[in-house]
C-alpha cells in the first residue's frame, strides 16, 4: 500500500473542492432541469454551506394561485347554475316593481312584500300557512343587488374551487341542506322578521371547509393552507349579517350546520378510503358530531312548534305589517310591490303578446 504524503493530499482535497465550487456557485441561485417536457425547478442551494434552502412563502403563494384560477368550467356547472338562478330571480323584481328606497332597502332592492311574494323566509307562514318551501327558497333570493354582487364574488372565488374539489353532488349536499339549517335557524331565534340570500348556504360551504381542515389537521398541509382564505370569506359575509332582510341566525345556523357536515362527511370518507391516519379517531369523531348536528336540528324544529305563532299574526299581511311598521317612524309606506303586482304584470304582457 502507497501512502500519499500529507502535501499531496491536502492539494487534492483543494482541487477537488475548485471543481465543486465551479459547479456551485458562491451565490445563491436556481437552476432548471426539463423532466418530461416541464420545466422542474429544484431547491435553491447555497453552495458556501451545501444547504438546500426551500422558500416557503413563494411556494405558498404559488400553489394558491394554481388552486383559484385556471379552474376549467366544466369543473364547477353547480355554482355556475346557481349564479344563473340567482340572476334571474334578482333581475325579474326589477322589471316587475320599482326598486325600493334606500330608507327600506339599502341594498339597492325591491320592497319588502316583493321579497315576500317570491318566497322569502317567513316563519308565520311556513308554521300555521305549511309553506315549508321556504326554508330552501330564501337561498335563491337577495335583498339587492349589492347582496347579490357580494355573495357572487365568494362563490366565483371560493366556492368553485371547493365544487371542483369535492365534486357537484357533494358540493351541493352541503350547500342546500346548510341553506335550509340557516333559514331553520332563523325561524327560531328571529320569527318576526322576513330573510332572504344565499349567505347561509354559502357559510356553509365555508364552514364545511373548516370541517375538512379539521379532518385533515395533521394529516394533510393543504387543508390547513385553505382556511385563511376561507376564514376571510366568512368574516366578509358575516359583515352582511346586520343589514336589513339579511340576518345574522341564518348566517350562523349555515356556518356550524356546515362545520358539522364537513366534519361528518370527510371523517366518513377518511376513514373509508384509509387516505389519512387515524382512521378510527375520524370515524369516532364523525359519528359524535352527526348525533349532535342531529340532536341540534330537531331541537330547533321543536322550538318553532313552542312558539306562540299568534303574535306574529302581521305577518301574514305583509303589507299591512311594513304600513304599521313604518308608521312608527312617521314614514309611509305605500304597498305597491307585493304578488298581486307581479301577477298583474305578466296578466298583462301575456295580453298583450295575444
Amino acid at each position: 500500500m502507497f501512502k500519499k504524503k500529507p502535501s499531496t493530499l491536502v492539494s487534492t482535497l483543494r482541487k477537488s473542492k475548485d471543481k465543486s465550487n465551479s459547479l456551485l456557485p458562491s451565490t445563491v441561485e436556481r437552476s432548471e432541469v426539463r423532466r418530461g417536457g416541464k420545466v422542474y425547478e429544484p431547491p435553491v442551494v447555497d453552495s458556501s454551506t451545501g444547504i438546500y434552502i426551500h422558500n416557503i412563502s413563494e411556494s405558498a403563494s404559488t400553489s394558491s394561485e394554481d388552486s383559484t384560477s385556471n379552474i376549467p368550467y366544466s369543473s364547477f356547472p353547480l355554482t355556475i347554475l346557481l349564479i344563473l338562478i340567482e340572476a334571474i330571480l334578482v333581475t325579474i323584481p326589477f322589471i316587475t316593481c320599482t326598486i325600493a328606497p334606500f330608507s327600506i332597502n339599502p341594498m339597492f332592492g325591491p320592497y319588502p312584500t316583493t321579497l315576500d311574494a317570491w318566497g322569502a323566509k317567513n316563519a308565520y307562514k311556513m308554521i300555521v300557512d305549511g309553506e315549508w318551501e321556504r326554508l330552501i327558497t330564501p337561498i335563491f333570493l337577495h335583498a339587492g343587488l349589492i347582496h347579490f354582487v357580494s355573495n357572487v364574488v365568494i362563490q366565483m372565488d371560493q366556492c368553485k374551487q371547493y365544487e371542483s374539489e369535492w365534486g357537484s353532488l357533494l358540493y351541493g349536499v352541503i350547500y342546500v341542506c346548510s341553506g335550509v339549517c340557516g333559514n331553520l335557524m332563523s325561524s327560531v331565534f328571529k320569527p318576526g322578521v322576513l330573510g332572504v340570500g344565499a349567505s347561509g348556504a354559502i357559510m356553509g360551504v365555508l364552514g364545511a371547509r373548516v370541517g375538512e381542515g379539521l379532518v385533515k389537521f395533521n394529516d394533510s398541509d393543504g387543508g390547513i393552507v385553505d382556511l385563511s382564505d376561507t376564514v376571510c370569506s366568512i368574516i366578509v359575509v358575516m359583515a352582511l349579517s346586520f343589514v336589513p332582510f339579511v340576518d345574522w341566525p341564518a348566517h350562523l345556523g349555515g356556518a356550524v350546520s356546515g362545520v358539522s357536515l364537513g366534519i361528518v362527511f370527510f371523517s366518513w370518507l377518511s376513514w373509508k378510503g384509509g387516505k389519512y391516519k387515524r382512521r378510527h379517531k375520524c370515524k369516532c369523531f364523525s359519528i359524535f358530531v352527526g348525533i349532535a348536528t342531529f340532536l341540534g336540528i330537531t331541537t330547533c324544529i321543536s322550538m318553532l312548534f313552542l312558539v306562540n305563532w299568534s303574535q306574529y299574526e302581521e305577518l301574514d299581511d305583509v303589507c299591512g305589517h311594513f304600513e304599521a311598521y313604518y308608521a312608527q317612524f312617521g314614514e309611509e309606506f305605500v304597498c305597491e310591490c307585493d304578488g298581486n303586482r307581479a301577477a298583474d304584470y305578466w296578466n298583462k304582457y301575456n295580453n298583450n303578446d295575444d
